[in-house]
């Protein structure tokens, strides 16, 4: 379970060893401590241990009704409307730089073009999809079509945000299909799909 606080990110997976205890993961220490000061003094937070050839470096394992405790002690302190406009307060409180909010944006962003089905839309008719397969990105066309069939002009139209899209379908190769999703709305429409 990815959770967002307005001032912490963590991922929560079950301890493997344990069902009673869940292993909690941060990309930031900060984070991982930010989250567990909900439940535990600091003189007595669990131990926290680094991994660096792991996704998330910082970890540590908390019983699960911590967890739970934790989970609802968050949910108990929100009293406001705007989750983007907490977390930048929170930052600024914090007197962290920009790169926080920056990559909440990101992540908003991302959901956002999943919800409106422009990931596939714009990964397939996108402007950079053609520089992206000439790159090597792509060995294949993922739609087995040619991109050069379409007039890709042609498309700065929105009307096809009304189509049915399955979300899930024809998806490949994560790591491209992020920077396809980002450019291409940008290259479709010259900035962004939506007000942030």
């Amino acid at each position: 379970m990815w959770i967002f606080g307005p001032s912490w990110y963590v991922s929560v997976v079950s301890n493997r060893t344990n069902p009673n205890e869940l292993l909690v993961r941060a990309r930031l220490p900060k984070d991982l401590h930010r989250f567990l000061a909900l439940e535990y003094p600091a003189e007595a937070f669990p131990t926290i241990w680094t991994d660096p050839s792991a996704d998330y470096r910082y970890r540590t394992i908390v019983p699960r009704h911590k967890v739970a405790r934790i989970a609802h002690k968050a949910v108990m302190e929100i009293f406001y409307d705007n989750f983007k406009n907490e977390a930048s307060k929170q930052s600024s409180k914090n007197e962290e730089s920009s790169e926080r909010m920056s990559a909440l944006h990101d992540v908003w962003q991302v959901m956002f073009d999943l919800q409106n089905g422009l990931h596939r839309k714009t990964h397939f008719y996108g402007k950079n999809y053609a520089a992206l397969v000439d790159q090597g990105h792509y060995e294949d066309d993922p739609f087995d079509v040619e991109p050069s069939n379409y007039d890709l002009d042609s498309l700065h139209d929105d009307a096809w945000l009304d189509e049915e899209i399955d979300p899930y379908s024809d998806y490949q190769d994560g790591q491209s299909f992020f920077a396809a999703v980002r450019q291409g709305a940008l290259d479709l429409f010259g900035k962004r799909s939506a007000t942030r």
